[in-house]
C-alpha cells in the first residue's frame, strides 16, 4: 500500500498502452512515460485516417503521387508495416501484394529489396515500356515494320533503320534483341 493524500491506497498493476510494460497505475497514468503517450496518440490518429473495407484498408488521410502519406517524412505503408509486423531492416522497402498504393492492410504488405519491388513490378507488368513509356519516340507498329523489312531484305541494318526513322544503333539493340524485347519479332 501507498499513502497519497493522507490515504493509504493499494496500487493497481497495470499495462502502458503504448509499449505493454508493467507499470504501477496512480492518478489515471495508462502509460509509462511521455514518450509512449505520444506514439499512442499517433497510432490512434493513424488509425482514424484508415477505412477498412473486405479487403483493402484504404487510407483516407494525404497522398502523393497515388502513394499514402502519414506524415511528410514518413509513408502510411511504412507506419502500418512498423506498427503490426515490426521493424524494417535498413536497404528494404515496403511492397504491396495488392498494388494499391494507399492501401495500409498488413497482410497485403511484404518486405523486399528494391531488386525485388523490381522484379514483381515486371512480374505483373505494371512498368512502362514499348509505346507506353513517356519517352517512347517509335511505336510497335514501326518497329515490326523495320524488323519484317530487315528480315525480308539483304539490305544492311543501317540502310533499313534510316528508311524507318529510327536511330541506327536502337535498331541494333532491337534486331539482337536488347531492346524491345517484349515484342515476339521472331529473331532470335
Amino acid at each position: 500500500t501507498i499513502c497519497l493524500k493522507g490515504r493509504l491506497r493499494t496500487p493497481r498493476i497495470n499495462h502502458c498502452h503504448g509499449c505493454g510494460m508493467i507499470i504501477q497505475r496512480l492518478r489515471n497514468r495508462n502509460f509509462c512515460n511521455g514518450q509512449c503517450y505520444l506514439y499512442w496518440k499517433r497510432v490512434l490518429r493513424f488509425c482514424d485516417q484508415i477505412l477498412i473495407g473486405d479487403d483493402c484498408w484504404l487510407w483516407m488521410g494525404k497522398s502523393y503521387d497515388g502513394r499514402a502519406r502519414f506524415t511528410r517524412q514518413l509513408g502510411a505503408s511504412l507506419f502500418s508495416y512498423r506498427l503490426f509486423r515490426g521493424s524494417i531492416p535498413s536497404g528494404y522497402f515496403v511492397c504491396h501484394t495488392c498494388d494499391n498504393g494507399i492501401c495500409v492492410n498488413p497482410s497485403h504488405l511484404f518486405l523486399g529489396t528494391p531488386k525485388d519491388n523490381t522484379a514483381d513490378m515486371i512480374r505483373k507488368q505494371r512498368h512502362r515500356f514499348g509505346d507506353n513509356h513517356q519517352n517512347a519516340k517509335y511505336t510497335a507498329d514501326l518497329i515490326c515494320r523495320a524488323v519484317t523489312a530487315y528480315k525480308n531484305s539483304t539490305a544492311p541494318q543501317r540502310q533499313i533503320a534510316i528508311k524507318f526513322g529510327i536511330n541506327v544503333v536502337v535498331f541494333n539493340k532491337i534486331v539482337n534483341h536488347r531492346a524491345w524485347t517484349h515484342l515476339d519479332l521472331g529473331l532470335k
